[in-house]
């Protein structure tokens, strides 16, 4: 397929609103930091909504990157709360914080608040772990989160844990591999287990990458992400249109893939 041919990407090169095409950002964060710059960076949920806008972004799943703060869903569940429909809370998840916890965690998340998905990250709960010498509790809390995820077949967005082993264990789980855009082989890794989708958020979002885990994978099992508001999310999104793929493909990546997940109607 030729380049004149693609009607997506003529439509982002003129800087068009993609108006016609479903968007959903797989990969999103709240309130992640003041700087210096801050004119440069967008912290809120408005100025985030500002920035969708302008692309033509439909939905964002957000959740709150930071340390250890039981608070964070909280925050996360009032703009959900103040924008529905526009964005889609994943509960920030702390195995350190025991298996108990979290599944009160969780339940209050879905139940109480509306939220979709469950987001775990290794950094975090690392510096947690500091001071935490039980092993199996902790380990004992990792299952618990598994287990709510298959139980309710929602999205779990990982940075780190997830393994082949794990995406097995858990069938009826839903399990997004974070940053995989800029990992060729990811798509390797988790190539038999059907659960596991890749998202393209990663700033090392190299020339053929996603081409790369279309030939492997296949393209419904790859999500657009923008790690907003870490990067832009033009230029996250543009990373993906550029890529030689159909536009139907696109269409897949961009949103109708996470919508399927979910159960997003998009006509």
């Amino acid at each position: 397929m030729s380049l004149e041919e693609r009607n997506i990407l003529d439509s982002a090169l003129k800087g068009k609103k993609l108006e016609d095409v479903y968007i959903i950002d797989a990969h999103g964060h709240l309130d992640l930091w003041k700087s210096s710059n801050a004119d440069d960076i967008i912290c809120s949920a408005e100025g985030m909504l500002q920035r969708m806008d302008r692309i033509g972004i439909d939905m964002l799943c957000i959740n709150k990157w930071n340390s250890p703060d039981p608070g964070a869903n909280d925050d996360v569940a009032a703009v959900i709360r103040r924008y529905p429909g526009r964005f889609i809370g994943f509960a920030a998840t702390y195995p350190s914080f025991g298996a108990d916890w979290n599944a009160k965690e969780l339940k209050r998340c879905f139940d109480e608040n509306g939220f979709s998905g469950i987001k775990v990250h290794n950094a975090y709960n690392a510096l947690a772990m500091r001071d935490t010498s039980d092993l199996r509790e902790f380990t004992h809390a990792m299952e618990t989160i598994w287990e709510f995820a298959a139980e309710r077949k929602c999205p779990v967005l990982c940075h780190g844990y997830l393994t082949p082993q794990i995406a097995r264990r858990y069938p009826e789980a839903v399990f997004i591999y974070a940053h995989a855009g800029g990992v060729r082989r990811v798509s390797e890794d988790f190539s038999d287990c059907p659960n596991v989708y890749l998202d393209t958020a990663a700033s090392n979002l190299l020339r053929g990458n996603i081409e790369h885990h279309i030939r492997i994978v296949g393209d419904g099992r790859i999500l657009y992400g923008s790690d907003m508001p870490f990067s832009d999310p033009g230029y996250r999104i543009g990373q993906v249109i550029a890529s030689k793929i159909s536009d139907e493909s696109l269409r897949k990546i961009l949103g109708l893939n996470m919508a399927n997940i979910l159960g997003v109607h998009t006509s």
